[in-house]
């Protein structure tokens, strides 16, 4: 049996997070056996006063905006890093 390292949970900025996904493709290359690159569509219990609140909730709603708008090419991202990199888990 062998042990694999990995992150199953990255965000970066096509949704709410920092970086871009090249970036955290090429991190995942040097350090982990397997990534993917994640971000939250939607909140279905978001608290409503947090919803409201531009602080905390126009964080998530514009990361679910920006995740649907870049949801496809980023799909051909960690395609073609798959396909760049076969031997990898990525």
């Amino acid at each position: 049996m062998s042990l694999y390292w990995g992150d199953l949970h990255n965000h970066c900025a096509v949704s709410y997070g920092d970086g871009t996904p090249e970036r955290a493709l090429d991190n995942a290359r040097q350090h982990l056996d397997f990534c993917t690159i994640t971000g939250h569509a939607f909140w279905p219990d978001m608290p409503m006063d947090l919803a409201r609140n531009n602080k905390g909730g126009g964080i998530h709603m514009g990361g679910f905006a920006k995740l649907q708008h870049f949801w496809p090419q980023l799909r051909l991202q960690q395609s073609a890093a798959k396909t760049i990199c076969p031997t990898a888990l990525v």
